[in-house]
């Protein structure tokens, strides 16, 4: 199997999946993890981050966590 034959069978199933719809891209967050943000331009409510409680952008969460990696490293 040559390595042109494996793009062009590559190319081939990857156009198959775009006319069926079936092209998997990723959405990318454009904001902090919070219960609302920002993908691709458009506002969102976020239901399946793990961030359910605001703590990851909690102003002495963060601060812990910069004290411990200064006292503890990374």
């Amino acid at each position: 199997m040559t390595a042109s034959y494996l793009e062009n069978l590559l190319q081939q199933r990857l156009a198959e999946r775009h006319a069926q719809h079936r092209y998997r891209s990723r959405s990318v967050l454009a904001s902090a993890q919070q219960a609302r943000v920002v993908a691709d331009g458009k506002p969102f409510l976020s239901f399946c981050s793990n961030d359910y409680l605001g703590l990851a952008s909690d102003p002495r969460l963060v601060r812990a966590l910069q004290q411990g990696a200064e006292r503890w490293g990374v």
